[in-house]
């Protein structure tokens, strides 16, 4: 008969083999440019920005390669 230790330890191993197999799937898809850009200066125009100040706002990382 198998004892509650063995059952926690197997259930630690378990979760924790899951966690592995899930860290690498990424949650945000990767952004790329068109492939038509031609090079030059790209003019960005914000808006705006609805404040809510229940919101967190994070930066986005953003690879630029030349």
């Amino acid at each position: 008969m198998i004892d509650k230790y063995t059952k926690a330890i197997l259930t630690v191993i378990a979760v924790s083999l899951v966690v592995i197999i899930l860290r690498d799937i990424p949650l945000v898809r990767e952004a790329f440019a068109q492939s038509g850009y031609t090079g030059g200066t790209v003019a960005v125009t914000i808006r705006g920005i609805d404040e809510c100040p229940s919101c967190r706002w994070e930066p986005l990382p953003v690879k630029v390669i030349r």
